[in-house]
């Protein structure tokens, strides 16, 4: 049952900003990743064995290490939802229509965000350590 039935409208400006943020971002972005691709793969042929099997592990970790600041982002935001008992949070602008969750629902929903959250980091660093396992493995059997 909702505690509260206010409904948040949308900001159709925010949602043409986010729009045109993702399209500007991904017309430069993936030129720029398929260049890299390319000429990375290229570069990385050449090397040694063991300064590519080096050089991927450590491009994997990092990788994988961008899920970490993600996730302490995530966790302050639901901590914050969970403190005010309010979702979203007041002044917040929202993309879409949104019903205003208030008291333990709101609350419930800022836990789950810190729980999420948790789980995304302990992702990004199990990833990373997989990633330096792989360069251990790899180089020790050469």
């Amino acid at each position: 049952m909702k505690s509260q039935s206010e409904i948040i409208a949308h900001d159709p400006a925010l949602r043409r900003k986010v729009f045109l943020a993702a399209l500007l971002a991904a017309l430069v972005l993936l030129p720029l990743l398929i260049w890299g691709l390319h000429g990375g793969k290229d570069w990385v042929m050449t090397q040694p064995l063991v300064k590519s099997v080096r050089i991927l592990g450590l491009a994997m970790a990092g990788i994988f290490l961008t899920l970490v600041p993600v996730a302490l982002f995530l966790g302050w935001l639901g901590l914050r939802i969970a403190k005010a008992r309010v979702f979203p949070l007041p002044g917040a602008r929202v993309l879409r229509p949104t019903i205003r969750l208030t008291g333990e629902e709101a609350a419930a929903r800022g836990r789950l965000i810190m729980i999420l959250s948790a789980m995304l980091g302990l992702c990004g660093l199990a990833g990373a350590a997989l990633a330096m396992t792989f360069i251990h493995l790899m180089l020790s059997g050469s």
